[in-house]
Formats: C-alpha cells, sequence, structure tokens
C-alpha cells in the first residue's frame, strides 16, 4: 500500500508540455530515494486544465501542481523532485 499517490496528467495538451518527462523524472527521483514502494506515480486522463499543462494532483493531501507552481518557490513541492524538473523547463 502507498503512502502516497502522485496523478500526472496524460491528456495531449499536458502530454505535449513534457507531462511524459515529469512522470520519468518522478519515477527516477523515488527510486534513487528508496522511495518507489512508498509513492505511487500514475498517468491520468485529461484533467481539463491544457493552458495549465501539466499538472498533478498529490494525494492523501489533494495538492494541485501546474507547470507555473511545480517551479514556483512559494508553493512547498518536495525538493528532490523540483530539482530534477527545472532542467525540464
Amino acid at each position: 500500500m502507498y503512502r502516497s499517490h502522485v496523478l500526472v496528467c496524460g491528456g495531449t495538451g499536458c502530454t505535449s508540455s513534457g507531462s511524459q518527462q515529469i512522470i520519468q523524472t518522478l519515477k527516477d527521483e523515488l527510486k534513487k530515494n528508496r522511495l518507489q514502494n512508498e509513492v505511487a506515480v500514475v498517468k491520468t486522463g485529461c484533467h481539463g486544465l491544457c493552458a495549465e499543462g501539466p499538472v498533478m494532483i498529490v494525494y492523501p493531501e489533494a495538492v494541485f501542481y501546474s507547470s507555473s507552481w511545480i517551479l514556483s518557490p512559494v508553493y512547498p513541492f518536495p525538493t528532490i523532485v523540483i530539482l530534477p524538473l527545472a532542467a525540464i523547463w
């Protein structure tokens, strides 16, 4: 059983904005930090927020992240994920 799920939009708009790279980066970083058995990364269908893409939601906290929020220092996104994602955008 996972303690957290990261749902990453896999819709057309988000995919063209790099969601597949985000999914792979998340998985790589979780594995590198030995968290792959605690956090599940799930590719979902469209969330309907294509202009904000790529988007993701982290449960159980139900925190929503979009491309502008992921790299913002104002919003608390785990450091193990921010640094590798910064190279994507």
